[in-house]
């Protein structure tokens, strides 16, 4: 579990989309988010990441020049973007493209949507190596790129 007030698994989860919201019971939404590019290192056939909020108080998207949406469908079918979060008077903020997220809950559990739990420091290392790999093909030439990229066995 991480506290409420963490930041980092919305950071970890940057360009990933809100794609479904549920309140499993009364005090506990769990947030489903589709980042594919991370989600698939995961290798168990799974497509989205789940963050459950434990005792959630607040959840409530407000669209770009547009008035806030409390109601969960709506807010999923909005499918909120992913860019970054930061605290704001005691309430996590995520910032998307076209809108803002506005959370307060206790505790926070990282998991994949087959139900298996995933370390924060886990989570880390998959993203790191992620994007690891977009900055070198950002900066090396194509050909370079694209040899580092196939692996060949060894001659001989």
């Amino acid at each position: 579990m991480l506290a409420g007030d963490d930041l980092t698994p919305w950071n970890l989860l940057h360009d990933g989309t809100i794609v479904r919201i549920e309140r499993d019971l009364a005090d506990t939404v769990t947030v489903w988010i589709d980042v594919p590019y991370v989600r698939a290192r995961f290798g168990d056939g799974g497509t989205l990441f789940r963050f459950r909020l434990l005792r959630c108080v607040e959840l409530v998207y407000t669209p770009l020049d547009e008035p806030p949406i409390s109601d969960l469908l709506m807010i999923a079918s909005s499918e909120p973007s992913i860019l970054d979060a930061r605290p704001e008077a005691g309430v996590v903020v995520v910032h998307g493209n076209a809108g803002t997220l506005r959370l307060r809950y206790d505790s926070l559990a990282l998991e994949l949507d087959t139900g298996t739990a995933v370390p924060l420091d886990e989570l880390r290392r998959v993203v790191r190596a992620c994007w690891d790999e977009w900055q070198v093909s950002r900066t090396l030439p194509e050909p370079v790129a694209a040899a580092l990229a196939s692996p060949r066995p060894p001659v001989g």
